[in-house]
């Protein structure tokens, strides 16, 4: 019985390790190629799914999103509309989920899965949304009722440089402490994490 165990646990654990280096080849694909510039014209159509992931202390952050591109767009206040509540990626919602309990900028959040929507502003903080719904084609069925943290967040300096896909990053940059960035075209969002465990 012991030995069946722990043959499953290893084909578990191995199958958990393929699936992770499965989403790290992925983040090495197109989107990543044209934001290196190693692609020079964003000619595909559609939004790849991407994911971003990366353990702060004790939990494992993980991001999955459609990553549209600019390609000539207007992006603020043209395809995604100041004021209005926007699903942070294309297609359905981005989602993000933490294996045990962070503080986002302070803030307490639960270990769980959300989906992710920024409203994004011609002037002053954004408003970066948690919601318990997190399975949702674009903001279709948002209901704020179901918000679990709303953060104002002022976005960075304007970049020199647009970056052609919309893409996550999660890095964890000390001992339980790290950041979600969210940058595309020039602007640039970071939320502060902090391990709970």
């Amino acid at each position: 019985m012991k030995t069946i165990l722990l043959v499953m646990l290893l084909i578990s654990g191995a199958q958990a390790m393929a699936q992770h280096g499965e989403h790290k080849a992925e983040q090495l694909g197109y989107a990543d190629s044209v934001n290196a510039g190693l692609i020079k014209v964003d000619d595909r159509k559609g939004s790849p799914v991407r994911m971003a992931m990366a353990n702060v202390g004790a939990s494992h952050v993980h991001i999955t999103y459609g990553s549209p591109g600019v390609k000539g767009r207007v992006i603020w206040g043209g395809l995604v509309s100041y004021d209005q509540v926007w699903c942070a990626g294309a297609h359905n919602a981005t989602w993000i989920s933490f294996s045990e309990p962070v503080l986002i900028n302070g803030k307490k959040m639960n270990a769980g899965k959300y989906s992710f929507f920024i409203i994004a502003k011609a002037k002053g903080p954004w408003t970066i949304i948690f919601n318990s719904d997190a399975e949702m084609h674009l903001a279709d069925e948002y209901e704020t009722s179901k918000d679990v943290l709303r953060l104002e967040v002022t976005p960075m300096k304007d970049a020199a440089t647009s970056l052609p896909r919309l893409t996550f990053t999660v890095k964890e940059t000390a001992k339980n402490e790290g950041y979600i960035q969210f940058a595309w075209e020039k602007k640039i969002l970071q939320l502060q994490v902090r391990s709970l465990l």
